[in-house]
């Protein structure tokens, strides 16, 4: 009888989710540094100041931005509204509705660090 049982739990686990996750194209870009040319990657990866810089645009932004707990701030150098994710990662909101986030890694602390420059 507990072999039916488990049998007849099988549908269960071959159905598609209720609620499945939508999937998105990412924009943005990644960059050895914090910008192109930073002196502090001109050894490349293996420097023990550069970062790989990332930043994301569009959906996955404004997700990111909307899902993260942080109080948004007005942010003096663009003026739009930041929240911060904790080990690095800032998003922003601008006012034409546009969002950013950034984040870096570092290959000497081999973890996500804070990637943009200061304004």
């Amino acid at each position: 009888m507990l072999r039916f049982l488990h049998l007849a739990l099988v549908p269960l686990f071959l159905s598609p989710p209720a609620a499945a996750a939508e999937e998105m194209p990412l924009e943005g870009e990644a960059l050895l540094g914090a910008f192109v040319g930073d002196p502090d990657c001109a050894e490349g990866a293996k420097s023990d100041k550069c970062i790989l810089s990332f930043r994301l645009r569009g959906k996955a932004a404004k997700l990111l931005f909307e899902g993260l707990r942080d109080e948004a701030q007005r942010e003096e150098c663009t003026g739009s509204l930041e929240k911060s994710g904790g080990n690095g990662l800032y998003c922003h909101a601008y006012e034409d509705g546009t969002h950013l986030c950034e984040f870096g890694y570092s290959f000497k602390e081999d973890a996500f660090t804070f990637s943009a420059e200061d304004c």
